[in-house]
């Protein structure tokens, strides 16, 4: 005789009880994720970075972007190791901190910062750095000549990043790391811009000549110089780029042209960052402000 298979019953109470769990399941997993999320708004997204030369304590991107050496030593037997650093602040909430760093070779040497070097930048500064801003700088070493540097780790010295004093915007830092470690090898040379105001290559614009016909000379009050493009940094393009610019009564820079091109996006570079500067005007006959033009010269060097 066949076997009749009996229905299931379920009672209201038990439904309910399996509706609650499921809910209360829900409930913890939104919790966790609010709070992940939460985490990450506070304290930054991991870095993208996939070539080891980038590393994050929290919001603060470290990043390794030159490296110099076979520089002057006080020691015969070693040289001077710089390497070239920038630290972002890619988070909310404005950041404060310090922070050492070790370099590691070959051989398993290890050598620590030498803060007396005068011939470089100094350490780059975290206090007050709001989002976005950037802290270039450098940390110099004294290594044994043979000795090929390999690693940078970069200690957090200070208890957290945060510049608030209350404990509740603290709690996040617990996942801050107190020290990373950022591949040095194959780092490219350190990039350097200068800048030369001169009265050569100014054609163009119809203003007066700088510092001809009883006109005098615009003089830079705020002037920061380009970024080497990617382009001619991977191929450790060096030179000059000349623009042209006329200088108004109100200290900018406007009608800017290329006098002698580079190429390789550095000519670009050049007339962006102009076009931004800010100048105290010259003065015309009249002893009054007056439109000028005026020859810049950029100095684009590896080194």
């Amino acid at each position: 005789m066949a076997s009749t298979a009996r229905p299931q019953i379920h009672s209201p109470g038990e439904d309910l009880i399996a509706s609650s769990s499921s809910a209360r399941i829900i409930g913890v997993m939104f919790i966790r994720f609010a709070a992940a999320v939460v985490f990450l708004l506070a304290f930054g997204l991991p870095s993208a970075a996939a070539d080891g030369h980038s590393a994050n304590f929290g919001p603060l991107v470290v990043t390794a972007t030159g490296i110099a050496s076979n520089a002057s030593s006080s020691r015969e037997d070693s040289h001077a190791v710089v390497v070239y650093v920038t630290i972002e602040n890619s988070g909310q909430t404005a950041a404060c901190s310090s922070f050492s760093a070790k370099l590691r070779g070959t051989y398993d040497l290890e050598y620590s910062s030498n803060t007396f070097a005068r011939q470089t930048p100094g350490a780059p500064q975290v206090f007050q750095m709001l989002p976005g801003e950037t802290s270039k700088g450098a940390y110099v070493f004294d290594v044994k000549n043979g000795v090929d540097p390999r690693e940078l780790v970069v200690t957090r010295e200070s208890k957290g990043i945060s510049c608030a004093v209350d404990q509740e915007a603290k709690r996040g830092e617990a996942r801050v790391p107190e020290e990373v470690t950022l591949d040095i090898q194959e780092l490219p040379p350190p990039e350097s811009v200068q800048y030369v105001l001169t009265t050569d290559s100014t054609a163009g614009g119809g203003a007066p000549k700088a510092g001809q016909a009883g006109y005098g000379f615009a003089t830079c009050v705020d002037c920061p110089v380009p970024d080497y493009s990617a382009e001619a940094s991977a191929q450790h393009v060096q030179g000059s780029v000349v623009l042209a610019a006329t200088i108004t009564p109100d200290g900018a820079a406007t009608d800017v042209q290329v006098s002698k091109a580079l190429g390789y996006g550095l000519d670009q570079k050049a007339m962006d960052a102009v076009r931004t500067w800010r100048f105290k005007p010259a003065l015309g006959p009249d002893h009054k402000p007056a439109s000028v033009r005026q020859g810049i010269l950029f100095a684009f060097q590896l080194y």
